[in-house]
């Protein structure tokens, strides 16, 4: 997701014709701290959607079929 984010956001920026890019990328949405204010609502949706995301990714490597020791 970030280096999606990453390739979206620097696309955009350098091609004219694709600046509507732009808005799929996560740095899109992100303040420039400290230049700017930080969002509260901003910064506690990418939060919890990193939380869900881990919690998401933790539960189905628990459900591979790897054997210990």
């Amino acid at each position: 997701m970030v280096l999606w984010s990453l390739f979206i956001d620097l696309l955009g920026s350098m091609v004219t014709g694709l600046s509507s890019l732009e808005n799929l990328s996560l740095f899109h949405y992100m303040a420039l701290a400290p230049a700017q204010d930080v969002v509260p609502s901003t910064l506690a949706i990418t939060v919890g959607v990193a939380v869900v995301l881990g919690v998401v990714a933790a539960a189905l490597f628990h459900r591979r079929d790897i054997q210990t020791g």
